[in-house]
């Protein structure tokens, strides 16, 4: 596939169907600076990211490619062994490169609807919170495809907005909570964000 001279290819590569949900919502109710493409990978697991990373990477149709890791505290080795192997790929630390939300997707996609802060990636755990902030949700979360449609159908252009406002106020450290350089990556992306 030929890239178009008047486009900026992305390729995003995440984790699994949440984040591919989440991609959908930035798709429908973000203004995506003209003339960026985003492709979203879906890697089936946090294992997979680093061998699609480097495909995609030497890929020369893409100007760029990302990634996006979560770092609760059940996968940060996870995390740390994924950063190392984007590291060996890259010949630097990926900084740029390895986007991250700190515990997890989720605690973006419940911002704009609860102010509680997750701790740990823990649906079980938090499956009040998560009811609380989706209400037509059934069941305990785990993310199935009739939950996903669930929180991407509480969605609209002004709670997407206020998602935006509210991470602006997230830490840039992995290591901190809530963490996410992931929502900087998508306030960039959107055009007309209200600063």
């Amino acid at each position: 596939m030929g890239k178009r001279a008047d486009s900026y290819r992305l390729a995003l590569i995440v984790e699994g169907n949440e984040e591919v949900n989440f991609m959908k919502i930035v798709e429908a109710y973000s203004s995506i600076v003209p003339g960026i493409e985003i492709e979203v990978i879906n890697a089936e697991g946090v294992g997979n990211i680093p061998a699609l990373f480097d495909a995609y990477y030497r890929d020369l149709s893409y100007d760029r490619v990302y990634c996006l890791l979560d770092v609760d505290n059940w996968k940060t080795e996870c995390y740390e062994i994924a950063t190392g192997k984007l590291h060996a790929i890259l010949g630097k630390e990926p900084d740029e490169e390895a986007l991250f939300n700190n515990p997890n997707s989720l605690q973006l996609l419940l911002s704009p609807f609860v102010d509680e802060v997750m701790e740990r990636s823990d649906k079980e755990g938090y499956s009040r919170l998560i009811h609380e902030a989706f209400p037509k949700m059934k069941g305990v979360y785990r993310a199935s495809k009739a939950q996903l449609n669930a929180i991407f159908k509480a969605y609209s252009r002004p709670a997407y907005l206020k998602m935006l406002r509210k991470t602006a106020s997230y830490s840039l450290n992995p290591h901190d909570l809530p963490a996410s350089s992931f929502a900087p990556f998508l306030r960039k992306l959107e055009a007309s964000f209200e600063r």
